[in-house]
């Protein structure tokens, strides 16, 4: 059976309710709980929505938000390079060259174009480091003076 526009419109409204609360960390009891308080209510029956239909709203809001996730990070990637570009030609214009070398700092972290960070110490001439230690040991004379 095929929803009418206006429970669509119903359904929306309360998964929209839904997870805004689900993303402040409420539980799914504290959901029917505040959804009630808000008066948001099941306009069919008039009473609270069920424990059950929070649940599978939830479901539903978890699985759009994986598919959103997948899908769209190719194009939030876009976007943020857009906007890294955007600000690297502001700050060339305004010879603000700390803010162009943040850019292209970002810029290469959204990319991955950062070159691996490699360390190696050496010693003279680029032979191995030689390690050495002096020690000096002390000893008491406990009173005694080799002198006598």
């Amino acid at each position: 059976m095929a929803l009418n526009n206006n429970n669509k419109t119903i359904i929306e409204e309360r998964k929209a309710l839904v997870a805004s609360l689900r993303l402040k960390g409420l539980s799914q009891r504290e959901i029917v709980s505040n959804l009630t308080i808000q008066k948001k209510l099941n306009p069919k029956t008039g009473n609270p929505w069920s424990l059950g239909i929070i649940n599978k709203d939830i479901a539903d809001i978890e699985a759009r938000w994986r598919e959103s996730c997948s899908k769209d990070i190719g194009e939030h990637k876009a976007r943020q390079l857009a906007e890294i570009n955007e600000v690297k030609k502001h700050a060339w214009k305004a010879t603000e060259f700390a803010v162009v070398l943040k850019a292209i700092d970002q810029e290469s972290h959204l990319l991955g174009t950062r070159a691996a960070i490699k360390q190696e110490l050496t010693g003279k001439d680029g032979k191995a480091i030689e390690v050495s230690a002096s020690v000096q040991v002390y000893i008491p004379d406990n009173g005694r003076n080799d002198r006598d």
